[in-house]
């Protein structure tokens, strides 16, 4: 019975509360609030800070600046370096989440195409770039952080006003939460399996009653300095300023159905005071809390990072640099004054080229140490040995940073190169993980309320706005959320470059348009845009196709992009359910692009007599039209064949028979060996001379 009473929640909310609290009190002692403020210091330079336990934050020492021998406290920021580059790796690829589809069913690939649509769309509006630029320092530098994606009904268009207020359209939000405001199950192995988490957020009195409309007493507790003391670890400057009496501590507490709370509960309170209450709302059964790592922990749920292990080897670099220019500063020149000798003269500003010291006559001139000759090597040698351990320790060596010395083989530099992302491979995949973990949040919070039709806007790859109307039961039911996590790793022009050209000469890569987005060189927006109008020329010519209208093969096409266009729609499922008839219309008129890109490569023997000069060509479409001709000789071999007249209006009935073929072309597959078992297929694009010239 006792045990029962001790897991079971009090039903009063004074009770729930302090339930709640020695609930969370037990997984807090697991937070190292030491270390995070440590690391949070040293990252933003203030590495000289020591902790303050009166104060529970950290402050700079002080040392007496009248002392000659007084050490200079110098900061090289190396951490901070480290950390910035880093950020801009992971952040450098653009994230591309896509929904795959449970099966190859062409329900489930249409349905996951919607969600790929609608996922962009939430990402962009949510705008997910800028706030995970802002973000991956958290875990970068304390190793763990979390985003919260939940339901705010208050948030969107107002669609109404009621005697109680705004009636919103509601939206989903995305919400960073640094790793010491959240408190999760400690029996959990990750947040999937977390029964409940607690997150604490510091707010002014003001802003909780804008938003729950009542009063709170200030927060004294020291979970408020804490968190103060987390934000302002740089340093300390805006704890001195911020009106902390008006701070309070906001608490949240989520669980999801379980035994203690079979409807699973959020409540949401400051002090003793319950701001909301209201059962789990989410259908999905998870918590709204997605875990981001820069390395995985080890023998615990929470991540781990490299900061840590940087701050000891960054303090022996800054006492280095420190005590150099303390060997500089003592051999200057010095003049020691008894105060008062220089009446009203500035002693510090007497001479620019010597350092005035003013001593007390009763304690006599003071002393200080000359160094020896073989400083500077000594101090040379210990820098250079601590910046090489935390570029190794970090994954960082001088090929990453852009110091190699020029002399590097360039072998070297790729090899050191690959080194530093292979070791930066492990935090890609696990951003990749979070990135699929926030895209099927989202897209269950969409299922769940997007209970009317919302417009989806999102850019193509060619860079025009398609804008849809979807509602919550677009989303399937299996849909798989996936991101490459080799997508994401930093990769330079060059190499880019290099892909690029090796597989167009391994005849992998035809399309232009897909080279240069691989390429992703700037100032080619123009180039883009031409093939843009190119692609969407042969997107409506495919809408054309598929009802068996003829389309005009034009002389200023690009026939590339036509082709490209083209083969995507006869690669899709809706292209293998049309009637042979529309097909053979479809290939018909791709053969007659093909044509022409052959006719542009070489030089046409036995051709058609040149025009005589002043000649009028035959006006496009009509009968003498060489592109309609060329289309008409390449549709009547393939639909005579299957009884089908060539044209409509055809008189032939689907009686007439291909031309026989000569001789000579028929000799000429013989001995090269075109056509026979086990030999390569006649080329429906060249002739067989032209064909056997390729194969020599």
């Amino acid at each position: 019975m006792a045990a029962k009473q001790q897991f079971q929640p009090p039903t009063d909310e004074a009770g729930l509360i302090t339930w709640i609290e020695a609930k969370a009190q037990k997984q807090q002692g697991r937070l190292p609030l030491y270390q995070i403020k440590r690391n949070i210091a040293f990252t933003l330079g203030q590495q000289w800070m020591i902790w303050d336990a009166q104060a529970r934050t950290m402050r700079l020492p002080q040392q007496n600046p009248q002392s000659p021998n007084s050490v200079k406290k110098l900061t090289i920021n190396k951490i901070g370096s480290i950390v910035e580059r880093t950020a801009s790796k992971l952040t450098k690829e653009a994230i591309a989440p896509e929904c795959r589809p449970a099966s190859d069913d062409q329900d489930d690939i249409s349905a996951a195409k919607v969600g790929t649509r609608i996922l962009t769309h939430e990402l962009a509006r949510l705008e997910w770039t800028k706030k995970q630029v802002e973000f991956i320092f958290w875990p970068i530098i304390t190793g763990c952080s979390y985003w919260q994606v939940s339901w705010d009904a208050t948030a969107g268009p107002v669609l109404d006003i009621d005697p109680e207020g705004k009636l919103h359209q509601g939206e989903v939000v995305l919400d960073p939460v640094p790793w010491p405001e959240l408190v999760v199950d400690p029996n959990a192995d990750s947040l999937r399996d977390a029964i409940w988490a607690r997150r604490t957020k510091a707010m002014t009195r003001e802003a909780v009653w804008e938003q729950w409309g009542k009063e709170v007493e200030s927060d004294t507790k020291p979970i408020m300095d804490d968190m103060l003391s987390i934000a302002n670890a740089g340093g300390g400057h805006m704890a001195a300023t911020s009106d902390t009496a008006d701070m309070v501590a906001v608490k949240q507490f989520w669980s999801v159905p379980c035994r203690a709370f079979p409807k699973g509960i959020v409540i949401t309170y400051c002090g003793t005071t319950v701001l909301e209450k209201m059962d789990f709302p989410y259908k999905h059964g998870r918590l709204p809390f997605v875990q981001q790592d820069l390395l995985p922990g080890i023998g615990r749920r929470e991540g781990r990072t490299w900061v840590t292990d940087l701050i000891p080897m960054q303090i022996d670099y800054n006492d280095a640099r420190s005590r150099e220019a303390d060997q500089r500063n003592k051999m200057s020149p010095k003049l020691m004054v008894p105060k008062g000798a220089m009446g009203s003269m500035d002693e510090q500003r007497a001479s620019s080229r010597v350092e005035v010291y003013p001593y007390s006559p009763i304690n006599g001139k003071p002393d200080w140490l000359i160094p020896d000759s073989g400083w500077l090597q000594q101090h040379e040698t210990t820098m250079k040995r601590a910046d090489i351990e935390m570029g190794e320790r970090s994954g960082q060596s001088d090929a990453s940073t852009g110091t190699a010395a020029p002399t590097s083989a360039a072998a070297s530099l790729i090899a050191l190169q690959e080194a530093d992302d292979t070791k930066l491979a492990t935090s890609v995949k696990l951003l990749a993980v979070t990135v699929q973990e926030i895209g099927w949040h989202i897209l269950n919070l969409v299922k769940q309320y997007w209970t009317e039709e919302r417009t989806i806007r999102t850019w193509s790859e060619a860079g025009d706005l398609e804008a849809q109307r979807f509602t919550g039961a677009d989303v399937s039911d299996s849909l798989d959320v996936y991101v490459s996590p080799e997508s994401l790793l930093p990769r330079s022009k060059a190499a880019r470059q290099d892909l690029v050209f090796k597989l167009q000469g391994a005849g992998m890569l035809t399309d232009v348009r897909r080279a240069l987005q691989i390429i992703d060189e700037p100032g080619m927006d123009a180039f883009m845009d031409n093939l843009s109008l190119d692609a969407k020329q042969a997107q409506r010519e495919n809408s054309h196709l598929r009802n068996g209208e003829l389309q005009q093969v034009h002389t200023f096409d690009n026939h590339v992009v036509h082709i490209a266009e083209h083969d995507d729609f006869r690669k899709s499922y809706e292209y293998e359910q049309l009637p042979p008839e529309i097909r053979s219309v479809v290939d018909a008129h791709v053969l007659v692009h093909h044509e022409q890109v052959l006719g542009s490569m070489q030089t046409p023997v036995g051709g058609a007599p040149a025009a005589a000069p002043g000649a009028v060509p035959p006006a496009p479409g009509t009968p003498n039209d060489p592109m309609m001709m060329g289309l008409e000789e390449a549709m009547e071999p393939q639909q005579a064949a299957q009884g089908q007249p060539a044209f409509p209006g055809d008189n032939t009935g689907g009686t007439g028979t291909p031309p026989a073929e000569d001789y000579p072309e028929r000799q000429i597959r013989d001995a090269v060996g075109i056509g026979g078992p086990g030999q390569p297929g006649q080329s429906p694009f060249l002739g067989a001379g032209q064909q056997a010239a390729t194969m020599r």
